[in-house]
């Protein structure tokens, strides 16, 4: 959050700098804002507000550049670059690795049956939906099938909507939060 903060007080007195030399007033660099941020020196609050409502004029406009660090390409998988830990193979496609939804088709833990309940109901709702991405689980004592990579809950609400609908036991499938697959190829 102090970052921020200096990286927007020292754009707005970048950006006033010319004018605050035109007046005489006392005028602080970006340099300056770094050095006084590094030496635990503040600057007025006043000084600050006036410098972020200053109306800039024409001759006093600059130009914002952004420099971005190569590691923010890795982050959304650009080929060629290093893989990061969020990338993943995924049945033969790069995949983001983020949280998101999933639709939870199935969770039972009748050891004699809620395997075979899971693998069915999986088959059922790829008959259903063929390109639906299916995950079962097994995690003590729980079998679980999950289906879908959705990044907004809406995504998942209009799916679980179409389940209830053509499936019997689709009252007892719900939305859960998960670390889901997104495709970047």
């Amino acid at each position: 959050m102090a970052w921020v903060l200096c990286s927007i007080c020292a754009i707005s007195l970048f950006l006033t700098a010319e004018k605050a030399q035109a007046q005489d007033d006392i005028v602080i660099t970006p340099e300056d804002v770094f050095s006084l941020r590094d030496n635990n020196e503040q600057i007025s609050r006043v000084d600050f507000l006036e410098n972020l409502t200053a109306v800039p004029s024409s001759d006093t406009m600059g130009q914002v550049r952004i420099f971005q660090d190569e590691r923010i390409r890795g982050l959304i998988g650009i080929p060629g670059k290093t893989t990061p830990e969020n990338i993943e193979i995924v049945d033969g496609h790069r995949c983001v690795i983020m949280t998101g939804y999933r639709v939870q088709a199935y969770a039972g833990n009748n050891q004699a049956t809620a395997k075979q309940e899971a693998f069915q109901r999986e088959i059922h709702l790829k008959a259903y939906m063929p390109g639906l991405s299916t995950y079962v689980r097994y995690s003590a004592p729980f079998w679980r099938l999950r289906v879908g990579d959705y990044m907004t809950y809406e995504e998942a609400y209009e799916v679980l909507l179409k389940f209830q609908k053509a499936f019997e036991y689709g009252r007892e499938m719900s939305i859960v939060r998960e670390k889901i697959n997104v495709l970047i190829d």
